[in-house]
């Protein structure tokens, strides 16, 4: 049985930890077109029936199975997270959770413990808008440190899959390849 609908649009910045995060803890979910108006004006929004659901109308937006309704990204994060505990995502305990992002990368493979937390998810979704529209080669190349910490989990299977293949710019702006 699925776990519930995440509606998003095509590589929608705020969702790529959503669906990571899903796909991470192998939770069943359907993955649903929403188009805000915001984004595509052309398509005249999310509609009537999406707004009763979530009334800010942005993606990303979940509905569990049972008609538990979530929105913004931070939120259904914590919520997906929490349906799996041992998957160590909010950090190994309550002390670790309130300071993830504040530690520094230097160093270290994650940024909180010795695995995978929403905080690394959280930064990585966050460069990754860089990624595709601004930071270039030239970049990468006076940022190492922020860069390699970026390669190490864009390479992922499970980013590729939301994002498509990792492409790092020769020059800014352009057009980033869609699905």
């Amino acid at each position: 049985m699925s776990f519930g609908t995440i509606y998003t649009y095509p590589k929608a910045p705020r969702s790529t930890m959503v669906l990571y995060i899903a796909d991470y803890l192998n939770l069943d979910v359907n993955i649903a077109l929403a188009r805000p108006i915001k984004v595509y004006p052309e398509h005249g929004g999310v509609g009537e029936e999406y707004l009763s659901k979530f009334p800010v109308g942005k993606v990303p937006a979940l509905e569990t199975a049972s008609g538990h309704c979530i929105y913004e990204n931070i939120a259904i994060s914590w919520f997906l997270a929490k349906q799996v505990p041992s998957a160590g995502l909010l950090g190994s305990s309550v002390v670790e959770e309130p300071p993830v992002c504040k530690k520094a990368i230097k160093g270290r493979q994650f940024l909180v413990g010795d695995q995978l937390t929403i905080a690394d998810l959280f930064v990585i979704s966050g460069l990754a808008r860089g990624y595709q529209y601004v930071f270039t080669k030239d970049w990468a190349e006076r940022h190492v440190i922020v860069h390699e910490y970026y390669m190490r989990f864009r390479s992922d299977t499970i980013f590729t899959k939301i994002l498509g293949e990792n492409i790092v710019l020769d020059e800014p702006g352009g057009v980033y390849p869609d699905y």
